[in-house]
């Protein structure tokens, strides 16, 4: 019985490469989680909460890589295999999502100021504290924010 990290039958050549280089990264992935779990284990304190952070993300990567596999073998075999990424596809009222996705945009770009001003009231204790790294962690993410939100805003519909 095949699993799902085997390829399926029917990927063009460079649907197969790709296929299996997710693969290989997402077992290169699970490795290195394993040793921030252990490390995270024996130490304790702010090691560990920011291990976990990173562990949290490189677990929705893995997620995402799942995904990602899934749409190649739901073209190569085709049916539907959940879940996967989708493509691009109609949306009923696209002018209602651009108008909503300019009101996230413009709530993220505000949040982005305002951990500017954040960051300049804890710079007396960046360094003793994990605060300055969290900010820089809320940055990222709020860029990640607005380059998802520009994404839907430049492809409502498809």
């Amino acid at each position: 019985m095949a699993t799902d990290l085997e390829p399926p039958i029917g990927l063009s050549v460079w649907e197969r490469e790709l296929f299996d280089h997710l693969v290989s990264h997402t077992e290169h992935e699970d490795e290195l989680v394993e040793q921030y779990e252990q490390l995270a284990a024996t130490t304790g304190g702010h090691v560990a909460y920011l291990l976990q952070l990173v562990m949290d993300d490189e677990r929705r990567h893995h997620r995402l890589f799942d995904e990602w596999r899934n749409a190649l073998r739901a073209n190569a075999e085709m049916r539907d295999v959940p879940p996967q990424i989708p493509y691009l596809s109609k949306t009923d009222r696209p002018d209602d999502v651009v108008a909503t996705v300019r009101t996230f945009l413009a709530a993220e770009r505000a949040d982005a100021k305002d951990l500017g001003r954040l960051r300049k009231m804890v710079k007396d204790v960046r360094e003793y504290t994990l605060w300055d790294v969290v900010l820089d962690v809320m940055e990222l993410d709020t860029r990640k924010h607005i380059a998802l939100l520009e994404f839907i805003e430049r492809h409502p519909s498809n």
